[in-house]
């Protein structure tokens, strides 16, 4: 029955869930191979989200709405449809924050020539929150205990007897457990919560320090001890420190962000050897989404920092790219002796400020 690809740059519509002010962004690839249908999404630089969670919604031409759920962070995603979305027409995708019951966008964008509008999609995904709102108070049935419209008889309380003296609500303590306003403290209890105070401050004192070294020094890099900074006894920053502070916090902030995640990756996956030959200082890995399909992940290093981080899709070479990606992806060959054969259609994302790179 064929083969068919189609692939969306899904672009920043608000500015709320960036882990680091700098724009979020993502790409949507839908494949009908043999009557299977398959999304794949790869999404960068989403927070952690504080309330509710991310679902990235499909709209056919058809405007029949999908929803994948992507949990608290969002960062890549597969799934198989067992029936077909009509695409033919056009389609849209977007991500949304969906937190008690109310979306809000975050990427969106949609297939040229397809005339569905962000605020339509605003609209059906706040109709599919409310219809699955309504289905799940469908199918709630717990049963509602009503208070009794007649309530029994109660029984007069007995009348208390004359006779009988009740006891005290409040007895009077002993003799040793009154209190004498002359007694001198055997304990020191302002020596006490001197203690709680150091304790809490040495607290303080390695929660900044651990924020320091994953905020700062990325891959848990250490400053040598120079003789100027033994002589800085005072404690304040040196030159040397600085200098190291102002070049992280400038050229290594945004990959630090995403260093975890990327480094799980270059150790979990199989490594390409073909690219890795192509550029000698990157690292590249196989990333596969069904047993004959994959993507590759790299980065790529200049004088022993990390300059690139990269994506790409293997592809036979011809003179212009998928025209969702025009602009922004350049193909690299498998060999320099065949430049016009097989390679990939890579994407390179600047590892400092985390921005794709423009092809001309």
């Amino acid at each position: 029955m064929g083969f068919s690809k189609k692939v969306l740059v899904l672009k920043q519509v608000t500015n709320e869930f960036s882990i680091n002010s700098k724009p979020i962004s993502g790409i949507a690839r839908t494949e009908l191979e043999n009557g299977v249908f398959s999304i794949h999404l790869s999404l960068i630089n989403f927070a952690h989200a504080a309330s509710g969670e991310f679902s990235a919604f499909l709209v056919d031409g058809k405007r029949r709405v999908l929803e994948f759920k992507l949990g608290k962070r969002p960062s890549s995603f597969s799934a198989v449809i067992d029936t077909p979305p009509n695409l033919s027409p056009g389609f849209a995708v977007g991500v949304c924050l969906i937190s008690s019951d109310l979306p809000i966008a975050a990427l969106f964008a949609r297939e040229d020539g397809f005339n569905f509008s962000l605020t339509d999609f605003r609209k059906v995904v706040a109709d599919k929150c409310l219809e699955s709102r309504k289905n799940f108070k469908r199918n709630d049935d717990t049963p509602v205990i009503k208070d009794p419209e007649v309530k029994p008889p109660y029984p007069p309380a007995p009348a208390p007897d004359p006779t009988v003296t009740p006891p005290e609500e409040f007895p009077a303590p002993d003799k040793d457990q009154r209190y004498n306003d002359e007694a001198v403290a055997t304990e020191n209890y302002f020596e006490l919560d001197q203690k709680i105070d150091d304790k809490l401050s040495k607290i303080k004192e390695k929660s900044y320090d651990w924020l320091r070294l994953e905020n700062e020094l990325p891959f848990n890099r250490s400053k040598e001890e120079t003789p100027k900074s033994k002589a800085d006894g005072c404690g304040a920053e040196n030159e040397t420190d600085a200098n190291f502070r102002k070049e992280s916090s400038k050229q290594e902030f945004y990959f630090n962000t995403i260093r975890k995640d990327l480094t799980e990756l270059l150790l979990e996956y199989p490594e390409e050897e073909q690219l890795a030959k192509t550029f000698p200082d990157g690292k590249f890995v196989r990333v596969n989404y069904s047993p004959k399909k994959y993507y590759v992940v790299g980065l790529i290093k200049e004088n022993g920092k990390e300059k690139y981080v990269c994506y790409g899709v293997p592809a036979v070479y011809s003179p212009e790219p998928p025209k969702e990606l025009k602009g922004f992806c350049q193909f690299i060959p498998l060999s320099i002796f065949n430049l016009t054969g097989d390679g990939y259609w890579m994407m390179f994302q600047d590892a400092a400020s985390g921005e794709c790179i423009k092809m001309k």
